[in-house]
């Protein structure tokens, strides 16, 4: 639970649509903000968020693709989080 919370949440924050309160709708030509958005774990949190936990891509279940929390839990999300904050 704690794993998609995190992916829905911080995929959100570089979220397209335009009803989201998100940075890409608020700066999306900072050169920070492009910087963590090509980070390997936020390309991941994204990608999971729309084929496994907020639109379910079966087949991605049916192959057995499933986010891997000890990829997200170890990676440097904190420290990208603290860069948002400080350009936000």
């Amino acid at each position: 639970m704690i794993q998609d919370y995190l992916i829905i949440r911080i995929a959100g924050l570089f979220d397209n649509d335009t009803h989201a309160a998100s940075f890409q709708n608020f700066c999306p030509n900072d050169s920070d903000y492009l910087i963590i958005k090509n980070e390997p774990i936020i390309k991941y949190l994204i990608e999971f968020r729309h084929n496994f936990c907020a639109h379910s891509n079966l087949m991605r279940m049916e192959n057995g693709q499933f986010p891997e929390t000890t990829k997200i839990l170890q990676s440097n999300i904190p420290e990208i989080l603290q860069k948002l904050l400080k350009n936000s």
